[in-house]
């Protein structure tokens, strides 16, 4: 279990929650959740201070999401902030099964465009969520100075979220 606390852990629960039913429903769009995908899925709901029960009804509002479950999970995250953390989230998400599928990829450049994060500023948050997933220290200092150059609103604790073995960055 992740020891640093989720970047949105004080954001309001609405919020935390529609974020969750986000990262499901690229767990899912590919047609089953992976039992890594279910991990993360808890990893998340536990550091955004939401009850491990959230996850399963994540899940299942997953299952069943139409445009306006897009709409009310875009709705709740408002913020740049909260969108830039949500989209490397997703990212994530996305390559937690060993492979990025295409209805996966899909669905990321359709939040991507509906929260307004253009092309190159995915390539940031992407290259940030690559790091995260395999971190070594040269790696993290390229992702955080793209998404610093991107102007994407990541906060210190995100990066200290995502990042948490690395010590020591320069930028």
């Amino acid at each position: 279990m992740l020891k640093v606390p989720h970047p949105m852990k004080d954001d309001d629960k609405g919020a935390r929650f529609a974020y969750l039913v986000g990262m499901a429903m690229v767990a899912i769009v590919d047609g089953s959740i992976d039992p890594k995908e279910k991990k993360i899925l808890l990893d998340r709901a536990i550091a955004m201070n939401l009850p491990e029960d959230d996850v399963m009804r994540a899940i299942e509002a997953a299952k069943t999401a139409d445009d306006e479950t897009v709409s009310s999970v875009l709705e709740s995250l408002s913020e740049r902030r909260q969108r830039a953390i949500f989209m490397t989230d997703l990212r994530i998400m996305a390559h937690a099964d060993g492979s990025l599928k295409s209805e996966e990829s899909e669905l990321w450049d359709i939040f991507g465009d509906m929260v307004e994060i253009n092309q190159d500023d995915r390539k940031a948050l992407s290259a940030f969520a690559d790091a995260s997933l395999e971190p070594n220290e040269e790696r993290a200092s390229e992702a955080i100075a793209e998404i610093m150059k991107h102007d994407l609103d990541i906060p210190m604790s995100a990066i200290k979220f995502f990042l948490p073995s690395i010590e020591k960055i320069s930028i």
